[in-house]
């Protein structure tokens, strides 16, 4: 009997109809490049990603390591001939938790080095030169944190007990090959008393790689005595990745805060935050760096919010910006709406706990009863499911108050969802009142399936491009020619009159419709 199975196993049988064809050899590696060259198509702007997990528990004047890898949108890597090219440093911070969003920690300075090589390390990611990537979409970097001179040290440190790593794109002079990544920030971290005994090896009195592998019995392959036991146990490790938006202060006196946007990618769509929310958020801050008032007593609806990236950043800047004055009793802070699918809900909600102290938490789940002690510098969130197509959704959010400016980012991506999209962009828009900004970058649909949607809209809007400078209109908004919208989650300066504004269009490829209902 098992001989007659090995021989039917072995038998040259041609393949059942159903298998799809499989490229033969000689064309398989030019098959697989033209699928990812097609799945990259109009993806410039690459992400920091975490290549492996890393430790949660840390130790002060201990090194530990960070893997990282550079993806695009989509979440692919760099192609071999892309990778060869990319050069990208590196430069990190440290993040807290404060009493407003995240701040930088002002306890612990952070020292780094490029990773040292170990049994470990990939091809890619050995003859390091520089902290970050070099030519290869592999890499990392290795760090510690110390105590900072001027620091307190017998400070109840309770609020640095969790800190979080903010890894973040440095300059690189004389490289033409220098990229635009996009930050990432992970955590949190557990930054645990150093240990101090004569076998610390990683203590600051040697700070090299080969003076601590030479240190005996600490095997070859660790690259930091920073791996206590338990390293290999995941509830020791992290993954969890995040995207980072400094807020803009107008006071620069001011420390930095930051909001933290965490990014699930085995959500699918829902999970990552897209080119078209960061340009989006980007320009209604600095909308608001110019007119704190600017959203006062509006409704602005997030549609298919995703992470909440949008929403919830818009929120936390009108709280960091707007001070009404305490005479000023007509102040009304605006309602933020945030819409998704059920199942997409909970990250939304996350991110909103994320960023928000347990005693400031005011989600307004229904926002036509308004929970009392609402500060009228707080946005009022709410975050609710929302169906395309469905008008009974619509008319749920609709009878609270009508919605002023609603932003859909990064939705037209579906030829057999647009008409769906198109009754939603009407179910949701009051005429006279309702201004859309569809924020779109091409990606897979045809021009035919672009036309028809448009056409679909024109019944119901007046659309045009954002203009590119100040015009009249009630709203004010525009992409500025004078800086770079979106560059802030780069933690460029903004206001930086050197920076070429066709920089940052170019490496999102995003465009801003605006649909005025008629």
């Amino acid at each position: 009997m098992a001989k007659s199975i090995a021989v039917s196993l072995c038998t040259d049988a041609p393949l059942p109809h159903y298998c799809p064809n499989i490229p033969k050899k000689e064309t398989h590696e030019d098959y697989y490049k033209d699928v990812y060259l097609k799945l990259s198509y109009n993806q410039s702007l690459f992400r920091i990603n975490l290549h492996r997990s890393t430790q949660k528990a840390i130790r002060v004047a201990q090194w530990s390591r960070v893997d990282l890898c550079l993806v695009n949108e989509v979440g692919l890597p760099l192609v071999d001939d892309m990778g060869d090219d990319v050069q990208v440093q590196l430069k990190c911070k440290v993040l807290s938790k404060g009493r407003h969003n995240f701040i930088d920690n002002q306890l612990y300075d952070i020292e780094i080095r490029p990773l040292q090589d170990d049994a470990w390390s990939s091809n890619e990611q050995k003859d390091q030169y520089l902290v970050g990537f070099y030519n290869s979409s592999y890499g990392g970097l290795e760090y510690r944190l110390q105590y900072r001179h001027n620091a307190d040290i017998e400070l109840d440190a309770s609020q640095y007990h969790e800190i979080y790593l903010y890894i973040q794109q440095a300059p690189l002079e004389n490289s033409s090959h220098a990229a635009k990544v996009l930050p990432l920030a992970i955590g949190p971290m557990v930054v645990n008393k150093p240990v101090q005994t004569t076998k610390d090896v990683c203590a600051s009195s040697m700070p090299m790689w080969s003076a601590i592998v030479a240190q005996k019995p600490y095997p070859v392959a660790l690259p930091c005595k920073s791996v206590d036991n338990g390293f290999w146990d995941q509830k020791q490790n992290t993954n969890r990745a995040y995207r980072a938006y400094p807020l803009i202060s107008l006071d620069k006196n001011c420390y930095q805060h930051y909001v933290l946007m965490e990014e699930k990618w085995k959500l699918g769509m829902p999970g990552k935050i897209w080119d078209g929310a960061l340009v989006a958020t980007d320009i209604f801050a600095k909308r608001l760096k110019r007119d704190p008032s600017f959203l006062d007593n509006r409704h602005v609806l997030d549609l298919s919010a995703g992470s909440g990236c949008f929403g919830l950043t818009l929120a936390a800047a009108y709280q960091h910006m707007r001070q009404p004055h305490p005479t000023d009793r007509l102040v009304k802070p605006p309602l933020i709406t945030l819409t998704d699918v059920q199942e997409a809900l909970p990250l939304i909600r996350h991110n909103y706990l994320l960023n928000m102290l347990p005693q400031q938490v005011r989600e307004c789940r229904c926002p036509t009863n308004v929970p009392e002690g609402y500060f009228r510098d707080q946005a009022i969130v709410s975050i609710q499911p929302l169906r395309w197509g469905f008008q009974c959704d619509a008319l749920k959010i609709m009878t609270v108050k009508p919605i002023d400016y609603l932003v859909a980012s990064d939705v037209l991506y579906d030829s057999s969802k647009s008409s769906a999209l198109a009754q939603t962009l009407i179910h949701l828009s009051t005429p006279g009142i309702t201004t859309v900004y569809l924020v779109y970058k091409k990606r897979a649909l045809k021009r035919e399936d672009e036309e028809a949607f448009f056409k679909d809209c024109q019944k119901y809007f007046d659309i045009n491009i954002m203009p590119t400078f100040c015009d009249d209109s009630d709203s004010n908004l525009y992409r500025d020619e004078t800086s770079l919208d979106g560059a802030t989650w780069l933690t460029q300066d903004v206001d930086e009159p050197s920076t070429k504004p066709a920089n940052m269009v170019k490496t999102t490829n995003v465009v801003i419709y605006q649909l005025k209902r008629k």
